[in-house]
């Protein structure tokens, strides 16, 4: 019987293991006639660069409905050396034609410190992305090429859809339920027969 209960707690164990996916978001930027889509991690982790306030991640998407890679930087307001930067750039292969954006931040986040930190380094950066729809401009500052009136862009994040899977903890707490069931019926049936 014990034998039964530890292949039971493998199984729900593997399943436990199986169960758990990251989450991805899906990213529409559109403005001035364009349309670039990509997806990203919902949360990551990325090291923070002091001398350029952002971080870059990467993903596959779209350029007006040409496959791409977009290098999308978004930038972090709390750590601006340069005052009134950008809140998203948009870098990618084939190239897009989209300039600096000004706007709301559309994550949260929080710093890790460097331990050792290198001089450019300000420390490990976590990210979790908001979903939601953010209004962006273009810059009218000299730091980019001036557009009056500024040209508007919208980012919209939504989580990617997908069957509903089961919380990691959810299925640990049944399958805990469960063999503590099974353990129980067990010890019930092995004292019966010592008693017959």
């Amino acid at each position: 019987m014990r034998k039964a209960v530890f292949t039971v707690a493998l199984f729900v164990s593997a399943l436990t293991l199986t169960a758990h996916a990251d989450t991805i978001d899906d990213f529409v930027l559109t403005g001035d006639g364009q349309t670039v889509t990509f997806s990203l991690p919902a949360t990551g982790v990325y090291t923070l660069h002091l001398h350029f306030d952002s971080f870059s991640p990467s993903g596959p998407g779209t350029i007006n409905g040409v496959p791409a890679t977009v290098d999308p930087t978004f930038y972090v307001p709390y750590f601006e050396i340069v005052p009134q930067a950008p809140a998203l750039s948009i870098v990618s292969n084939p190239q897009s034609n989209i300039p600096n954006l000004y706007g709301s931040i559309p994550y949260s986040w929080f710093v890790v410190p460097a331990e050792f930190p290198t001089p450019q380094d300000e420390g490990t950066f976590n990210v979790t992305f908001v979903p939601g729809t953010y209004q962006l401009q273009t810059g009218t500052t000299f730091f980019d090429h001036p557009f009056t009136p500024p040209l508007p862009f919208t980012l919209t994040i939504t989580p990617e859809t997908s069957a509903a899977t089961p919380e990691p903890a959810s299925l640990t707490l049944l399958a805990t339920g469960t063999l503590g069931i099974i353990s129980a019926a067990a010890r019930r049936r092995e004292d019966s027969q010592v008693l017959n």
